[in-house]
């Protein structure tokens, strides 16, 4: 049963002193007041929380009381001299806007992560993560990440207004700069180094692709948000719409587009992720998806370059 859901966004660098704080602002919040209703609800009119394993269930480090709400707030950056420096705090109101405070455009990764603990005091139900990251090796390209995860059985209907909701964030992410490298989302993750599942499966490095071909995608997913110079290789929106493989085609005024594979998030699989990546295989990488390297992932097993 499909669980966790996972939007994120490519975007350039912005030119300005106070730019790319504006951006990671702008994103965090937007997870907070999107995705996240539920765990702050839980979360204010809770007790205050206590760092990180400083609590005790049963005589063991906890987070905190079992299915109690726990959040933290991180970021990175570096100093004057060069050395990385990190900063954690738990969440709370207070702590909410002094981190909000402190992001400026020497951080490197802000994170925001929300979660309900289970029955040892530990994260492992319900959580949420909001990522904003300047790749170190691929420096004028912001990461922007946000995980939805329900880690129970829970009603397809809630599931589907999730995915709805990030569809909504991407569609006006998109819209609102002027280019951008890549979008999606999708229910299978990818790899813990940042990877689409496509660059998992090829062996594909991250960073060097985020730097490369801006005329190729990094993956294919149940939405696959297109900036422009794809959906020129591709031959333009109404070729996309007219090859039948995505529920809809939404232009934006930057020339990209936002496919949307299915109406609902769980129809995406099998013959419909098939025509999905036939349909944009002329803009993806070449090669065939490593068998190893593709469980769980929603993938055709095909190499992209037949379709050229």
């Amino acid at each position: 049963m499909i669980d966790e859901f996972r939007v994120e966004i490519d975007v350039p660098v912005p030119e300005g002193e106070t730019e790319r704080a504006r951006v990671y602002r702008r994103w965090l919040q937007d997870g907070l007041d999107h995705l996240a209703g539920d765990l702050l609800d839980r979360l204010r009119a809770g007790p205050p929380l206590v760092k990180s394993g400083k609590y005790r269930v049963d005589g063991e480090p906890a987070d905190g009381p079992p299915g109690s709400a726990w959040g933290a707030l991180t970021m990175t950056d570096f100093t004057a001299s060069g050395k990385r420096r990190e900063s954690r705090r738990v969440w709370s109101p207070k702590n909410q806007d002094w981190f909000f405070d402190q992001l400026s455009d020497t951080t490197s990764r802000a994170q925001v992560y929300l979660t309900e603990l289970n029955e040892r005091g530990l994260p492992a139900l319900r959580k949420v993560n909001f990522i904003a990251e300047r790749p170190m090796y691929a420096p004028d390209w912001l990461v922007l990440t946000m995980t939805s995860n329900f880690g129970r059985p829970t009603d397809p209907s809630l599931l589907q207004e999730v995915a709805n909701e990030m569809c909504s964030i991407l569609g006006a992410w998109g819209d609102s700069v002027d280019t951008f490298r890549f979008g999606c989302v999708c229910t299978d993750i990818g790899s813990v180094l940042g990877q689409t599942p496509l660059e998992d499966a090829l062996h594909i490095n991250r960073d060097k692709n985020l730097s490369g071909d801006r005329t190729q995608l990094r993956g294919y997913s149940w939405v696959t948000l297109c900036p422009k110079e794809v959906v020129d290789r591709l031959g333009g929106a109404g070729r996309m719409t007219a090859s039948g493989a995505f529920f809809s085609v939404e232009g934006l005024a930057n020339g990209a587009v936002l496919a949307r594979a299915t109406e609902n998030i769980d129809e995406y699989r099998g013959d419909a992720v098939g025509r999905v990546f036939r349909a944009l295989a002329p803009a993806l990488p070449a090669g065939l998806p490593s068998p190893s390297r593709t469980r769980g992932y929603l993938l055709a097993h095909e190499d992209a370059d037949e379709y050229r």
